[in-house]
This record gives structure tokens, sequence and C-alpha cells, in this order.
């Protein structure tokens, strides 16, 4: 009666604060201070009854919880310890249910969603308090020295929450997209909210699910366009994790992941007279090239520039630019298919002509070669013994006469860096230069 009066009248209060359609940071107006603390006996009363057997009651005490956890020194009181145990065995249970639920149940599939987006919202709150997924992600830019100040620290990571996102991500295309989506959320933010719960969280499950995800970009239509630009940042942040750990050391899960990873970017090209999943195709590839640097944006570089050489990632890169040879000649334009002029015009998005284009792939893969290579003079002396200058102007030749694009690619690599700037960069490598000496006409 008067206690779920109360629960309502809390809720119903800060409903605007409860962001679960977007992945945007909240606004600094939106801070906690006003928001109650509530005593922990009074937290284990009110756990208890979240339960899947009453969905609208399990509803109202997420939304519940998701607000008072604002405040975060609600979060500091242990309540990770309390919540979560039951909040992921709730989740288990309702992904299961909408992984088997029929279409003809609509209305109970709605609000299995509901509920399990609460669910994964409240998780984040706790794993991640001061929004750092988030707001990386937007663009922020979060330094370690301000990490260093934040006062209260996340929820520690429970032991069932690798083996909750394992099972979740088996079969995720029974799961509605925004589920999915804010599954693959949770994670990156479960890395960015604090090192140890990262270091837990990145396991053989989670990096496979995460592969997985990025393996299943053409699942139809239905799919929201984030989910894969989004678990591509999550391997790029389980990449940081697994190359900063050093007790113990885990060197042999990250040549596993990246020997997934580039498995993925050379799978076979779609076969088919449709123009459609070989464009969406060469987007993919173009963003888990993207995603390489990345990845290379990180302390103690060079050992994990030796990592991707002892990959084979030079071999990988180049089959790739082979590969999309291939693609190009078996690809026959579409009907009416305009030429690259008339779609920069009419196209508002200038970038996603550009990356669709014949040359996106080698222009990407020059500039991932590019940051593989830059300042690590043993990994240019790999190049040259395992590949060599002459046999990539001899795969480069294959496409054609340059494009301006690769060109400008080209002179990158030679200055690693951009060599347009002012005053010009000196030339660290010369061999690219030596090779578009050989290539542009006298």
């Amino acid at each position: 009666g008067y206690l779920q009066q109360w629960l309502e009248a809390l809720v119903g209060a800060f409903e605007n604060s409860i962001p679960l359609s977007s992945l945007e940071p909240r606004r600094p107006e939106e801070a906690g201070a006003e928001v109650p603390l509530l005593p922990l006996d009074a937290l284990h009363v009110l756990a208890e009854q979240l339960d899947a057997g009453d969905l609208e009651q399990a509803l109202l005490l997420l939304r519940l919880f998701i607000v008072l956890c604002r405040n975060l020194e609600n979060v500091e009181a242990g309540w990770g310890q309390v919540l979560l145990p039951r909040v992921l065995a709730l989740l288990t249970r309702l992904m299961a249910e909408l992984k088997g639920t029929p279409a003809s149940q609509e209305g109970r599939g709605l609000l299995l969603e509901n509920v399990a987006l609460h669910a994964l919202l409240l998780c984040e709150g706790l794993f991640d308090p001061y929004q750092t997924w988030r707001r990386q992600h937007s663009g922020e830019v979060i330094s370690s020295k301000e990490k260093s100040k934040y006062k209260f620290p996340p929820a520690a990571l429970p032991c069932e929450f690798s083996a909750f996102f394992r099972e979740s991500l088996q079969g995720a295309d029974g799961l509605p997209p925004m589920l999915l989506l804010r599954l693959v959320h949770l994670f990156g933010a479960v890395l960015a909210g604090g090192k140890e719960n990262g270091q837990m969280a990145v396991s053989a499950g989670s990096v496979q699910g995460l592969l997985g995800v990025v393996r299943g970009w053409d699942h139809g239509p239905a799919q929201d366009p984030r989910l894969v630009p989004l678990a591509l940042e999550a391997l790029v942040g389980a990449v940081h994790v697994l190359h900063a750990s050093r007790t113990p050391p885990r060197g042999p899960e990250l040549r596993t992941l990246l020997e997934g990873y580039f498995r993925i970017l050379n799978a076979d090209w779609p076969a088919g007279p449709s123009p459609g999943p070989e464009e969406a195709l060469v987007a993919l590839r173009v963003s888990m090239l993207d995603a390489i640097p990345r990845m290379l944006a990180c302390e103690d570089r060079p050992v994990l520039q030796a990592t991707f050489l002892s990959n084979n990632c030079f071999e990988h890169l180049t089959r790739l630019i082979q590969n999309s040879k291939l693609y190009l000649q078996a690809r026959a334009p579409p009907e009416g298919d305009s030429d690259l002029a008339t779609r920069l015009l009419t196209e508002p998005d200038v970038q996603k002509v550009l990356d669709q284009d014949t040359d996106a792939i080698v222009v990407h893969v020059v500039r991932v070669l590019t940051s593989i290579m830059s300042g690590s003079p043993s990994a240019k002396e790999v190049f040259k013994e395992r590949i060599g200058y002459p046999h990539l102007l001899e795969v480069l030749q294959s496409h054609g006469p340059p494009t301006r694009r690769l060109l400008q690619e080209l002179l990158n690599m030679a200055v690693e860096g951009d060599h347009s700037g002012c005053p010009p960069p000196p030339i660290v490598n010369e061999q690219p230069v030596l090779l578009l000496m050989q290539w542009l006409p006298a």
C-alpha cells in the first residue's frame, strides 16, 4: 500500500532522468545530489522482490534502483553486492525467454524487453558510475589523471557476469535489436568503468561473443546500425585490457583475439548479383581497418606492434587487397549507377561515398600498414622481409592507376603522419617514395 505509493511517487519524480533510449551521457545539471540515500537493510528488503514472476513490480523496482544509483553514495554503500547477483539472475531468465518467445506473444515480448533494458541500464550505473564509456563514446577525452580523482569506485563485477554475457550472445539473433545493442554497450561500460572489472570481463567467451556480433554483420535489416561499430569499440577496449595485463600476462589471449579478428576481416565476399550486401561488407571492412590504429593507440605500443607482427598482420592485410580486387572484378555496377563525381554531389555524407568507392579497401589498408610500422624500425624490417615493397607495388598496380587518395596515403606512410602539414614533415620511411617513383609516369 503505502510503500508501493512511495515507490511510484519517487520514480515518477525522476522519470525523465532514466535514459533508456539514449546512449549519450547525462547533462551536468542532471547530477544526483538530490536523490535520497537508501539504508542497506531497506535495499535488502526491496531486492528480494526482484522476481521474473511479477514483471510489472520488477520493472518498478529496477526504475527505482536506477534513480537511486544516481547518488553515488548509494553505489559506494555496497549496493552492487546486494543487487547484482539478483539482477544478473533476472536478466539470464529474461534473455532465455526472449529468445524463445514466439511472434504471437508480442505483448509479452515487449514487456520482457522493457524489463531487460532497465536491468542492463541499472548494471551500467553500478559498473560505470561516472559514465566514462558514454562520455568517451561521445568524443570526450578522459585522462588517467581525471579518472584518479573519481571518489566512488564502481561495483565489483560478480564472477557470474562472464557466463551471463557469453550465454546472452549465443543465439543473439533471437534478441530484439535494441537489447543486443545495450548488451554490447554494457560490456564497454564495464571495461571503461574500472580496471579490475575490465580484467575480469575480458575472457575467451566474451571476446568470441563480440567477434560473433561483428561476424553477424549481415543478419537482416532489423539490426541496429550502431551495433557493429559499438562491438568494434568494445574489441578495441578488450585489446587494451589484454595488452596492459601484467599479472598474469595475457599474450596468448590477445593473439587469439587478433587471429579471430583478421579471420573475419579476410572472410569470403558474399556471392550473388545484389550490390547491397557487398557495399555493406566494404563498409564493414573499412570499419574493422579503422579500428586497428585505435587498438595501437596505447601505452607500451612497441610491444603491441610486435604482437601484431607475430599474428602475420602484414600477410593478412596484403591478402585483403588481393581479395578486394577479385571482388571488384566480379562486381557489376548497378543499373543506373552514377560516377563518383555525381555521387559526391548528391550524397550529403561525403566520407560514406569515398568509403564505398573502388579504392576504399586499398586506401585503408595502406593507412593500417603505416600505423603498424610507425616508429618501429623492427616492424619496417619485418615488412621488407615478409612482404617487400616490390610485392606491395605489384599488388597495388593490379588495381589500376593510383587514385589521388591512395597517393596521399603513400605519402603519409613516408612521413608517418600528415604529409600536407606546414612546414612539410621530414621523410621517415623512404620506401613508399621509391615505390611511387617506380609507379608514376616520368
